[in-house]
């Protein structure tokens, strides 16, 4: 991960990330990567505009830095990434 990414994600998560973990109640989390997780629904919930359906759903993933839970945010709704336009 490049340091402005880094940056990035840290500015996107500020006053977002504010719930303590729901494994062991710790408050730290650390970034892990961006990962896109696939789409395998028959009938999928993510489409693109033109109704077209989406192969694939980018997230942030955080892991907690006490217990190693896992967490995932939008990286569209966090504005990391530009929404999928077809």
């Amino acid at each position: 991960m490049t340091p402005e990414l880094d940056t990035a994600i840290r500015q996107a998560l500020a006053g977002k990330v504010i719930k303590p973990c729901e494994g062991c109640g710790h408050h730290q989390w650390d970034i892990v990567e961006l990962v896109a997780a696939p789409v395998i629904n028959i009938a999928p919930a993510v489409v693109y505009r033109d109704g077209s359906p989406a192969s694939s759903i980018p997230m942030l993933l955080l892991a907690c830095a006490n217990c190693g839970l896992f967490r995932h945010y939008s990286a569209v709704r966090l504005g990391l990434i530009q929404p999928a336009v077809k």
